[in-house]
């Protein structure tokens, strides 16, 4: 089953950019702050952790899920990642649903893009899990660039180091404890699963 059954770009040109940091829009995210959003994987502490009880929980069932997020400021040539945590952990690398998600490099860059696409949410029970969203963005001194998950602010070896992050907590009504559930992996036929540019993400 191939992930993404849809997408679609709508540039908003009613909204100024006040920051370049992508957020969720839905589910709801843990901060509706788009600053301080440069540290892996959910942004500085300031934004939320995955156990905080006041922040917003958005409630799913297994299966198709349409998401929306916002691009403030247009990062030509970017790409993003949606990825599940484990349970009460902000940890997504084992988990990742969608990636190489395709960047709409011909929206305005003073001005907002939103973005919606669906994803498959796996049949777990998980009370206290998160989608992270991932924008990677090549800084101006990088042909490519390697994603390190735990340096995301780290210049050295050539790490992606111009990253953004968003995080939004959910609680996911399915059948399989999260914490005993394997994910599959990134199907071979997602289209955009490679870059067809001269400026990608090194994977």
């Amino acid at each position: 089953m191939n992930y993404m059954t849809g997408l679609a770009f709508v540039v908003l040109c009613l909204l100024p950019a006040y920051a370049e940091a992508p957020r969720w829009l839905f589910p709801a995210p843990r901060t509706a702050d788009v600053k301080q959003q440069r540290r892996g994987p959910c942004g500085v502490n300031v934004n939320g952790k995955i156990e905080d009880s006041n922040l917003s929980v958005t409630e799913m069932y297994p299966g198709p899920l349409t998401v929306t997020f916002n691009e403030p400021v247009n990062n030509k040539g970017s790409v993003f990642r949606i990825a599940l945590s484990k349970e009460g952990e902000d940890d997504y690398e084992d988990c990742v649903l969608l990636d190489w998600i395709p960047h709409n490099d011909n929206g305005d860059r003073e001005q907002d893009t939103r973005y919606q696409l669906t994803v498959n949410i796996p049949d777990v029970k998980c009370d206290n899990c998160a989608l992270q969203l991932v924008n990677i963005v090549l800084a101006d001194d990088q042909d490519s660039c390697n994603y390190n998950y735990q340096a995301t602010e780290n210049k050295a070896n050539n790490q992606c180091y111009h990253n953004y992050f968003s995080c939004a907590n959910i609680k996911i009504m399915g059948k399989t404890e999260r914490n005993k559930y394997t994910c599959p992996q990134q199907q071979s036929n997602w289209p955009w699963k490679s870059g067809t540019d001269g400026r990608k993400r090194n994977v």
